[in-house]
């Protein structure tokens, strides 16, 4: 899954059914809590993800949510989890626009 950032426009989520990576793609420079528009926080090179906001960008499908929430439980299970449960780490790369 990839979350792509822009300055001008909300978040949007690409490459949905790739439920083996996440990351987030994001314009150099800029307010990235500002193009992240809620649905997470910037920390360095990476980014915590709303779990139930990044979830909810995602297809209306029960196989897809079966697969996002095992997704959940392995990152869960790498200590890449907020410790309240709520948002997923991710690695934040730098792409020219």
């Amino acid at each position: 899954m990839i979350v792509t950032l822009d300055a001008r426009l909300p978040p949007t989520l690409t490459d949905a059914d790739n439920l083996t990576a996440l990351k987030v793609l994001a314009p150099p420079g800029g307010d990235r809590a500002a193009m992240l528009n809620g649905l997470g926080r910037p920390e360095g090179d990476h980014a915590w993800l709303g779990i139930a906001a990044l979830r909810g960008m995602g297809p209306d499908d029960a196989g897809w949510r079966a697969g996002f929430d095992a997704m959940i439980v392995y990152a869960a299970s790498k200590g890449w989890l907020s410790a309240d449960g709520l948002a997923v780490r991710s690695h934040v790369e730098t792409v020219e626009t």
